[in-house]
């Protein structure tokens, strides 16, 4: 099984890029959000993730798991030390679009998503994202840089125009 675990920070565009691939995936947004959503938590998710990890490890371990051979968990925000190392058929990848682009999604996309309020907390969104920055360098994450689709901004992926080519789109390896 190959486990990919898609970081960055928030507004990144980790979550429309997941919808526009035929990839399996989780979300540990949608996992945590019947607990955090109803109170508006913030605090505990972080630590809140890297139990997350162990779970979905120790569950795709598991043999003759019915689970797809491949499947994406939208991590975002963990700490390097919940992630790595990395367990054999394991990969990061790095969503970390330069900083102009970042703050522009971040700025513009819709405050709840399906019921999941998005983080709205400017301070620490970009300290999420100069947190990622230190990671760019290691060499087993794959940074990935999407197509730019300046028209997905404020959208919800599964309400984009139709015209636009989203689905399945080209990404590529490599810094922003």
């Amino acid at each position: 099984m190959r486990l990919i675990w898609l970081v960055g920070p928030p507004g990144a565009g980790k979550t429309t890029f997941v919808r526009n691939h035929e990839i399996p995936s989780v979300e540990f947004d949608h996992m945590l959000q019947p607990l955090i959503a109803p109170w508006n938590l913030k605090r505990g998710v972080f630590q809140a993730h890297g139990h997350l990890i162990k779970v979905i490890r120790s569950i795709c371990l598991q043999p003759k798991s019915p689970l797809p051979n491949e499947l994406i968990v939208v991590a975002g925000t963990v700490k390097e030390s919940d992630l790595f190392p990395l367990e054999e058929g394991e990969e990061v990848w790095l969503m970390l679009p330069n900083s102009r682009r970042w703050f522009r999604q971040l700025s513009n996309r819709p405050k709840i998503i399906n019921g999941i309020p998005q983080h709205s907390d400017l301070d620490y969104a970009t300290e999420m994202y100069d947190y990622f920055q230190s990671w760019e360098n290691r060499l087993e994450i794959k940074v990935i840089d999407t197509n730019y689709n300046p028209e997905l901004i404020g959208c919800i992926a599964e309400e984009a125009p139709s015209e636009t080519p989203h689905k399945d789109q080209n990404y590529s390896s490599g810094k922003n």
